[in-house]
């Protein structure tokens, strides 16, 4: 797949290869996912979100074959923000056959996201432990 542009400014658009989860359907999408899932919590009132957002959909067209590439607005998914305690944005958080096996919180660089993206893009449970 060859790698698209992602709009500076996009946030209500995402990618066809890209999901925008809410509470409703965040446990099927993410607890249930056959492959791996990175999931980013973001605001649209939050800048450093915003950048965040177009590294995470920028390396997901890298991955797109191997991770599910999540999104989730704070606003829409209240519940997932408890459940998993998010205190700061953007946080990413790193499931693998449905269990949490990293998070990240604050900005983080786009190294830092290809160095977990390709740990987490071929994983199992199994080799968490």
């Amino acid at each position: 797949m060859s790698a698209k542009s992602i709009q500076p400014d996009a946030f209500e658009e995402l990618p066809p290869e890209f999901l925008a989860v809410t509470d409703e359907n965040f446990d099927e999408v993410v607890l249930n996912a056959s492959r791996p899932v990175v999931v980013g919590f973001c605001s649209r009132a939050c800048p450093p979100c915003r950048l965040q957002r177009r590294l995470l959909l920028k390396l997901g067209l890298e991955y797109v074959d191997r991770l599910t590439i999540i999104t989730v607005d704070v606003e829409t998914a209240p519940e997932a923000v408890l459940r998993y305690q998010i205190t700061h944005i953007p946080a990413q958080l790193f499931f693998v056959e449905g269990q949490l096996v990293e998070r990240l919180a604050g900005l983080s660089s786009i190294t830092v996201l290809r160095e977990k993206f390709k740990l987490h893009a071929t994983r199992t449970i199994s080799q968490t432990a």
